[in-house]
C-alpha cells in the first residue's frame, strides 16, 4: 500500500527517475502561456479550461497545478517537478508518459471544468478545482 502512495505523490514528478526509467524534464516556470506553440500544435479553448489548483484527496501531495506553457499541457504536484500531460483520443483524457500515468478532468452540467482524477495501475486519486 505504500508503494501506491509513493506512486501518488509522484505523479508529477520525474524525481524517481531511476525507478521509472525516465529522464527529468527541466521546469521553465510555471506561468500559463498561450504563445509560442511548436509548429503543427495549437491551444485551444478547452485547453485553458484545465489551467488551476486542484487540491488532491489521499496523496502525498495537497495541490496540483496545471499550466500550459507554450502550447503544451503540464502537471506539477507540490515540490516536484512537472511533467508534460500528453492529450488522448477522449476528450478531457490525458496521459503522462514519463510516469505511466492517467489524468481525466472532470466537467460539471454547465461543461466547467471542476476536478480530476489520476490513475495509476495501483488505484486512483480525485482533485477538486479550488483556483
Amino acid at each position: 500500500m505504500r508503494k501506491h502512495f509513493l506512486h501518488l505523490s509522484l505523479l508529477f514528478s520525474c524525481l524517481a527517475a531511476f525507478q521509472f526509467g525516465c529522464a527529468p524534464q527541466p521546469a521553465t516556470g510555471t506561468e500559463a502561456s498561450t504563445t509560442g506553440s511548436p509548429a503543427g500544435t495549437s491551444v485551444s479553448a478547452p485547453y485553458q479550461d484545465y489551467v488551476g489548483r486542484y487540491r488532491v484527496e489521499n496523496a502525498d501531495f495537497e495541490y496540483a497545478t496545471i499550466t500550459i506553457e507554450e502550447g503544451r499541457l503540464y502537471g506539477q504536484a507540490e515540490g516536484q517537478e512537472r511533467n508534460e500531460l500528453v492529450p488522448e483520443t477522449t476528450a478531457d483524457q490525458f496521459n503522462v508518459p514519463a510516469l505511466n500515468v492517467k489524468v481525466s478532468f472532470v466537467r460539471n452540467a454547465q461543461d466547467q471544468v471542476t476536478g480530476l482524477n489520476i490513475i495509476t495501475d495501483e488505484g486512483s486519486v480525485t482533485g477538486q478545482k479550488v483556483q
